[in-house]
């Protein structure tokens, strides 16, 4: 799923921030979505080798 930032968002960054500034935001928020895009493109679920377990004082409590 690739997300841009629209137009209207753009410009309302430039016209509240000014042009160099709105738009060096938008071009950092802009690469920031890329990232995020690509990032969920390549997570993998991480499944434990070995289960939880508990420990043995909380066994110990859990008896008496």
């Amino acid at each position: 799923m690739s997300r841009n930032l629209s137009f209207n968002t753009r410009k309302s960054l430039c016209n509240q921030l000014g042009d160099a500034a709105g738009n060096e935001l938008a071009d950092m928020l802009q690469q920031l979505l890329r990232r995020i895009d690509m990032l969920e493109r390549n997570k993998v679920d991480v499944t434990p080798i070995v289960p939880m377990v508990k420990s043995i004082s909380e066994s110990i409590e859990g008896i008496g």
